[in-house]
C-alpha cells in the first residue's frame, strides 16, 4: 500500500471557493484534477509492473524446438510493446501534471511557491525517465511502424514538457527573488 500526501492551504486569492463550477476556477476543480491524476498514475505503475512480468514470462517459455523459439520471439514483442506503451503513458500523465502545475503558479499561495517549483522539476524528470525506458524498448521492436509512431509522439511530448518545466520553475524563481 502506498501513502500519498497533499497539504493545502488556501487564501482564496485566484479562486472562486471550494464547490466545483461550470466556468470558473475553483480549488475543489483543481482538487479533482490532481485526485484523478493520482489514480491515473497508481494505475499505469501497476500495469508497468504487469508489463515487465509479462517480458520476464517470455525467459521462462520453452526454446527447444523453432516452432518455441517463434512462439518465444511473438511473445517478447507483444510483451517489449506493453513495455513502451506504459512508460509513454507516464510521460503523458507528467505532461498532463505539469499543466496542472502550471495553472496553479499564479493561484496559490506563496508559501507554496517552492513545493510547485519542485513538482515541476520531478515532473520534468519523470517525463525524461518515462522517455528512457521508451527508448530502451524501441530498441528491440521490430515492428517499424510501431518504433516510429511512439518515438515521434514521445518526442513531442517531450518538447512541450520540458519547456513547460523550465518555465514553471523559472516562474517559481522569479517569486522568491
Amino acid at each position: 500500500m502506498r501513502n500519498l500526501a497533499l497539504f493545502l492551504k488556501y487564501d482564496g486569492t485566484a479562486y472562486h471557493g471550494w464547490q466545483v463550477q461550470k466556468t470558473i476556477a475553483t480549488v475543489g476543480e483543481t482538487l479533482e484534477k490532481a485526485r484523478d491524476l493520482e489514480h491515473r498514475f497508481l494505475d499505469v505503475m501497476e500495469r508497468d509492473t504487469e508489463a515487465f512480468n509479462a517480458v520476464s514470462a517470455v525467459f521462462a517459455m520453452p526454446k527447444g524446438t523453432d516452432q518455441e523459439k517463434e512462439a518465444r520471439a511473438a511473445a517478447m514483442q507483444e510483451a517489449l510493446q506493453g513495455c513502451t506503451k506504459t512508460p509513454f503513458e507516464m510521460m503523458e500523465l507528467s505532461l498532463e501534471a505539469l499543466r496542472l502545475t502550471d495553472g496553479l503558479v499564479d493561484r496559490s499561495n506563496a508559501s507554496a511557491a517552492s513545493d510547485l517549483g519542485c513538482a515541476a522539476l520531478h515532473l520534468g524528470s519523470a517525463v525524461q525517465g518515462a522517455w528512457l525506458n521508451v527508448l530502451i524498448n524501441l530498441g528491440s521492436i521490430r515492428d517499424a511502424a510501431f518504433a516510429a509512431q511512439y518515438r515521434t509522439r514521445g518526442q513531442i511530448l517531450l518538447d512541450e514538457a520540458l519547456p513547460l518545466a523550465q518555465s514553471i520553475y523559472g516562474r517559481i524563481l522569479e517569486m522568491m527573488e
